[in-house]
This record gives structure tokens, C-alpha cells and sequence, in this order.
């Protein structure tokens, strides 16, 4: 039992680590995009990979378009329902409680987070 403990507080470190790393790289990419690019340059130019920068205060294809309100509300509910599942819900269903799914969890969260 004490080693399932110890185990399960090193994952969920693990999954807090990736949360905060994926919240830095979103920051700093964000950052350095807005500091390099103008508002519609791409870079490169042309090309199948490129970055442009584009605004949206939306979510994902600007769904709730200039409704931050709405988007702050769903970003607190989605950030409690997953600190749900990593602090209680695991307990219940362990066969959920894999690597692959921390790892899933800690980038899902970051990025839930590091939306601006």
C-alpha cells in the first residue's frame, strides 16, 4: 500500500510537470509570435508547416467567438472535473489510472490553463 502511494504522488507530480510545461511552451510561443510576427505574417512565407500570426478569442475554430465570459466559466468547471479525477476518481476505477492517461491528463490541463 505505501508503495501504490508513493507511486501514485510521483505521477501525480509527473502530471502537474507536464501541465506547467505545456503552460510554459503556449505562453512563450504566444509571446514570441506577437513580439516577431504582425497580425497576419506567416513565417515562412509559404510552405505546408508555418506559423501565422492570427487572433481569436474564441476556443478551438473560434466556437464563442468574443465570449470570454462563457470561456472562463467552461476552462474553471473542465480544470475542477479534472482535478477531480487525478485526486479522487482514479481510487474508484484504478484500471484508469495508467501512465498514458497522466500524461494525456497533464497535457489536457495545461492547455485547459494556458488558454488566454
Amino acid at each position: 500500500m505505501q508503495r501504490r502511494n508513493l507511486q501514485q504522488v510521483k505521477w501525480n507530480i509527473i502530471l502537474f510537470a507536464i501541465a506547467s510545461l505545456v503552460v510554459a511552451a503556449d505562453q512563450l510561443s504566444k509571446w514570441w509570435i506577437q513580439s516577431n510576427l504582425s497580425p497576419g505574417q506567416s513565417m515562412p512565407e509559404t510552405g505546408f508547416f508555418r506559423l501565422t500570426h492570427a487572433e481569436n478569442t474564441g476556443a478551438a475554430f473560434s466556437i464563442f467567438y468574443g465570449n470570454n465570459d462563457i470561456l472562463i466559466v467552461a476552462e474553471i468547471i473542465g480544470i475542477i472535473l479534472l482535478l477531480t479525477y487525478v485526486f479522487v476518481v482514479y481510487r474508484r476505477f484504478p484500471y484508469l489510472d495508467t501512465r498514458i492517461n497522466k500524461i494525456a491528463l497533464g497535457i489536457i490541463l495545461g492547455g485547459t490553463i494556458g488558454h488566454d
